[in-house]
């Protein structure tokens, strides 16, 4: 964990509030996700001389708050069996909240005796009372306001109390008792749970690294060190050396405080349904400047959205998660960034990092999420290739599509990526190929939407030229030169084919060829490719004679080994004859002379790749195929 980044954090959000009360900097957002939420107010009307006043219960309030106004209600997290540290909680069981509170008044009246607050303590009697005397009503009106919310709102519910004194209304921050509950809870939590207490002097903070007069145990605001089990406790298990694990001292407990809070409610983020930290760090340690520019710049990220939305409409749909980082790719590299993406348990709160990158720079930002990106999505083949809202649309690179082939392995390819390792390329086939085939069985079997075939080929044709810019320095000097094989393909001058006889544009597929060198790494690729393209060819002709494609029957639900692929091949040169009383003479010959020289040729080494590898080329040289057919109608006739 960062924690000496969320520290200075801590640090500077303490030097912006210097006015801040001390109980303050321990008052916690109830909701920190939601920038408003709703309060239930149990409504009492305060008269009387402070040291004997006179309670009324008037009934329950329903009114809105936000992290402008959420101080006023001291919420502040307790231990999961035994409630939160003043009145305010969270909704849910009023019957159990309610047992809860008189069990609080109870601890309240204890405390305000013993710092004799004398006010207080008659405030708490009176409360004591009215609660006891109003129960059943107060559940009822709490139950029934809370069931008449939408069910979103109720899971952002807070529940609070209110006093009103003639036209004034008093909150719970208005009275001393439950001010010195959160500051107590606030300094003593930091050395003592689990009715034990962790602290020592004149030791070394593992923050500040500094030796301190008095060190502290359970000083960690964040909840990844479990000290509740045996095992996990230095001092064979002895939880009052938890110092020793952990030792932190008072004054970086406070604004490592003050920082985890600005991170849980400033600086938290979601990428792709993954929540994570966005944690900054100047580069120079006293550049308090650069870290104030990147705490801001991502606090106004998503206010920044809209905007973008309205200029960018298609960038905005297909690249909304990437926008933080991309954002973070135009700054300068006096900061870095740590991301720590986490799993967060609902009832303890407790996180689990699952994956944390650290100081991630920029530049490193602007590579991942601009550059190479743009370099993707500049070539012909994605544009139009997407229909939203009935306009054609560019298909445009985004991280989602890592979403789309590794669900269960999202973290780990996202990882890989800012380390910018290389991935087997074999592995990456496969995986595509599972999603290629899910899809082609769920269009046969379900009349539901699924992602035209075309554009899945295409999403895992940009995965494979992002993995392969990534892990190499691209220049067109070092790119394959393929020239000499493109001479195969082209007959010699005396044996040109008339032009009218041509259906496949031979000119075109050599430029795909030259122009996608790390798509069509072997030989053998562009054969399997060109297979396919003469499937596509044969699927045309049933469609257009029997509104059907039966051949479609023979690719083995697109897993197919070398023999398969041979017997498809040889299968569809058969029905092409058919349909084409010609067909071995010209209309498709240089096709064929690409598959003898790249496919035939090499059935030896095909034999030695995947299933999935061979399915992969053939599947989208079936898909990509149609852009290299003539579109002149001369050359779909039956030549003489």
């Amino acid at each position: 964990m960062q924690d000496r980044a969320i520290t200075a954090i801590g640090r500077l959000e303490l030097a912006s509030q210097k006015d801040l009360a001390e109980y303050e900097l321990f008052i916690e957002h109830p909701f920190p996700k939601e920038e408003n939420f709703q309060v239930l107010l149990m409504v009492f009307d305060l008269s009387g001389p402070e040291n004997t006043p006179s309670l009324r219960y008037r009934g329950i309030d329903l009114d809105r708050a936000s992290t402008k106004n959420f101080q006023a209600f001291l919420y502040r997290k307790g231990a999961s069996n035994g409630g939160d540290i003043t009145f305010s909680t969270k909704s849910g069981d009023f019957g159990k909240k309610l047992r809860t509170l008189q069990r609080q008044i109870k601890n309240s009246l204890a405390l305000a005796e013993a710092e004799t607050l004398s006010a207080d303590h008659a405030l708490l009697l009176a409360l004591e009372h009215e609660v006891e005397t109003h129960k059943e009503a107060i559940m009822a009106s709490l139950t029934e306001l809370y069931a008449s919310q939408e069910k979103k709102a109720q899971s952002a519910t807070l529940l609070s109390m209110k006093f009103r004194r003639g036209t004034e209304d008093l909150f719970l921050q208005d009275f001393e008792i439950f001010r010195r509950q959160i500051l107590r809870h606030g300094i003593s939590g930091k050395f003592s749970k689990y009715s034990v207490e962790s602290r020592t002097r004149d030791q070394c903070c593992a923050i500040c690294l500094q030796v301190q007069p008095e060190i502290f145990g359970f000083a960690s605001p964040f909840k990844y060190a479990t000290v509740d089990k045996s095992g996990f406790v230095a001092g064979f298990f002895d939880q009052r050396q938890n110092w020793k694990n952990y030792p932190i001292c008072s004054g970086c407990a406070t604004e490592f405080e003050l920082g985890k809070r600005v991170v849980n409610t400033r600086l938290r983020k979601s990428f792709y349904g993954k929540p994570f930290f966005m944690v900054p760090k100047a580069v120079i340690k006293s550049d308090t400047a650069a870290l104030k520019k990147a705490c801001r710049r991502i606090e106004e990220i998503d206010y920044e959205k809209a905007n973008w939305l309205k200029t960018q409409e298609n960038q905005f749909i297909q690249e909304r998660e990437d926008y933080v980082m991309k954002l973070l790719g135009q700054e300068e590299n006096t900061f870095s960034m740590s991301l720590l993406f986490f799993e967060e348990n609902p009832t303890t709160k407790a996180i689990s990092i699952t994956l944390m990158l650290e100081e991630v720079f920029p530049s490193t930002f602007r590579r991942l999420f601009i550059e190479l990106p743009q370099q993707i999505n500049e070539k012909p083949i994605y544009k139009g290739q997407l229909v939203i809202k009935k306009q054609r649309l560019d298909l445009l690179f985004n991280f989602g599509l890592f979403k789309s082939f590794f669900p269960d392995l999202f973290l780990d390819m996202i990882h890989k990526v800012f380390r910018q390792e290389s991935v087997p390329r074999v592995w990456l086939l496969e995986r595509f190929m599972k999603v290629i085939r899910e899809n082609y069985n769920k269009k046969k079997s379900s009349d539901g939407f699924v992602e035209p075939l075309i554009v899945t080929i295409l999403k895992a044709h940009m995965l494979l030229s992002y993995f392969h810019l990534l892990t190499a320095d691209v220049d067109p000097s070092n790119s394959i030169d393929m020239t000499e094989e493109m001479d195969l393909f082209t007959p010699s001058p005396g044996q040109e084919e008339p032009k009218q006889a041509r259906s496949f544009m031979t000119e075109k597929f050599q430029q795909f060829v030259l122009d996608h060198p790390d798509f069509f790494q072997e030989s053998y690729h562009q054969g399997i490719f060109a297979v396919g393209i003469l499937v596509r060819y044969l699927f045309d002709y049933q469609l257009r004679d029997l509104n059907n494609t039966p051949f479609e029957n023979k690719l083995q639900g697109l897993n197919l080994n070398a023999d398969g692929l041979q017997k498809v091949y040889v299968a569809a040169i058969d029905k092409l004859s058919q349909y084409q009383k010609g067909f071995f003479k010209g209309t498709y010959q240089d096709l064929r002379t690409i598959i003898q020289e790249h496919f035939s040729l090499q059935i030896a080494h095909i034999r030695l790749l995947t299933n999935h590898e061979i399915s992969f080329y053939f599947v989208a040289g079936l898909e990509m195929g149609r852009q290299f057919k003539n579109k002149d109608k001369s050359t779909e006739t039956n030549p003489s």
